[in-house]
């Protein structure tokens, strides 16, 4: 080989040796983690991503009827949105309860996006969105099981999320029982904490308050959509978060959020953030502060920042 292609060579060696040592250091120094609130309309999914590059998706949008209108917003919206962040498989996917604006898009996830596992919640319902989601997670080798209180999983250093709800005896009678039966995750960063609620209503977190949960969060996944129907107020100041955010589509026919909820969450000083005014909206923190991101007009522009409690 001439000398000056070995030179070139030799050069080129030490460019990409150089490059993936940067990668490495930047990939160890960076510490933030990222929650994203997709704007999936009328409906929740969330994307949590930590430093360490782990990856839970809580939903995955929809509607009913869905599939007859030729639009899958998981195959529009949130699998674009994963492969966006750089997500190329997904260590869990977590279906908070079988209600078609959170687990219709699930099936196109499965079949896109490679996952750890299915977490469930609710109570099954019987609907062909339903067993949609379960027949894509048998074809794509995905174990399907159910949420227990106390299920723990570690994302990485310093981050833990743990599973309060539904508890140990199914919550039956109230009229709307898979909403109450969802799955509520607290995930928990050094100083910084997010609590995801599904669509539980005043039973379900009653519940929750008698039982002693921690509660306290930073950040609240307001439940179901910010329904009256849902709020309570004793437990809005349980959780006392510095953000809530309602994941509600616009102009819904449900009225959703309600003026009762958003006096409730006034009412605890938070700084509300909803995806129908701000579209998608992403939270990054350190575990010490965190700051939130709302996606307008083609770009992430700043919405909202304070330093960690909860």
């Amino acid at each position: 080989m001439p000398a000056f292609r070995r030179e070139r060579l030799v050069i080129g060696l030490l460019v990409v040796a150089v490059a993936a040592a940067w990668f490495g250091v930047h990939t160890a120094l960076d510490r933030t983690l990222e929650v994203t609130f997709l704007d999936v309309g009328q409906g929740d999914s969330i994307l949590v991503r930590a430093p360490s590059g782990g990856s839970v998706l809580i939903d995955g949008g929809g509607r009913p009827g869905q599939t007859r209108t030729g639009w899958d917003v998981g195959r529009q919206v949130v699998v674009p949105a994963l492969l966006v962040a750089g997500v190329r498989r997904l260590d869990a996917v977590i279906a908070t309860h079988c209600d078609a604006d959170h687990i219709g898009g699930l099936p196109a996830v499965l079949d896109e996006v490679p996952a750890g596992m299915l977490l469930c919640g609710g109570v099954p319902l019987g609907t062909a969105t339903e067993q949609r989601l379960l027949a894509s997670a048998d074809e794509n080798g995905v174990k399907a099981r159910d949420a227990v209180l106390g299920q723990v999983f570690h994302l990485g250093p310093g981050i833990r999320a743990a599973v309060l709800h539904p508890g140990p005896v199914p919550i039956t009678g109230t009229g709307a029982d898979s909403n109450n039966n969802s799955v509520v995750l607290r995930l928990v960063y050094r100083e910084v904490s997010f609590l995801f609620t599904g669509d539980i209503e005043k039973p379900a977190q009653q519940a929750l308050l008698s039982r002693g949960a921690t509660l306290r969060s930073t950040v609240l996944k307001v439940p179901h959509h910010g329904a009256d129907g849902a709020a309570l107020p004793a437990f809005d100041q349980a959780v006392r978060p510095a953000l809530a955010v309602i994941s509600v589509g616009a102009t819904n026919r449900y009225g959703h959020p309600g003026e009762e909820a958003l006096s409730a969450l006034r009412a605890t000083g938070a700084h509300v953030l909803r995806t129908d005014v701000s579209g998608a909206i992403l939270v990054k923190s350190d575990g010490s502060d965190w700051r939130a991101l709302a996606y307008r007009e083609g770009r992430w522009r700043p919405a909202a920042k304070c330093s960690g409690r909860g």
